[in-house]
């Protein structure tokens, strides 16, 4: 797909709470932030479109208070990387564990947790 211009009116952003130097930026992450967390984007998408690696971009997420959209195969995804990788689980905000909880799978992060503090 070609890139895409989107233009705004300069008038439009009079008065915005950004540094003149940091709007193209920010305006690129929020988009990708709104378009990922309503399920339009997937979220390799999003970091490309936003300019930052995936744990940046996570964490942006979850400084803004967004949404990060789990579906069952992510959940399982997620569960068999974290298998495989064998490391110690760390959790930088709630957002995955609001996750976890509507997908009714807070047992897994139990069950990691006792498994890690033995």
């Amino acid at each position: 797909m070609q890139d895409v211009l989107l233009k705004l009116p300069g008038e439009s952003l009079i008065g915005a709470r950004i540094p003149p130097f940091e709007i193209e930026t920010e305006l690129r992450r929020r988009l990708a932030a709104a378009l990922f967390s309503d399920g339009i984007i997937s979220g390799a998408a999003a970091c490309r479109m936003a300019g930052m690696d995936k744990a940046e971009f996570q964490f942006m997420l979850g400084e803004r208070g967004h949404r990060q959209p789990l579906t069952q195969t992510d959940y399982e995804q997620d569960l068999t990387n974290l298998t495989a990788w064998k490391k110690p689980l760390i959790i930088s905000n709630t957002t995955p564990i609001i996750n976890f909880s509507e997908i009714d799978c807070l047992d897994v992060l139990s069950s990691l947790f006792k498994a890690r503090s033995r």
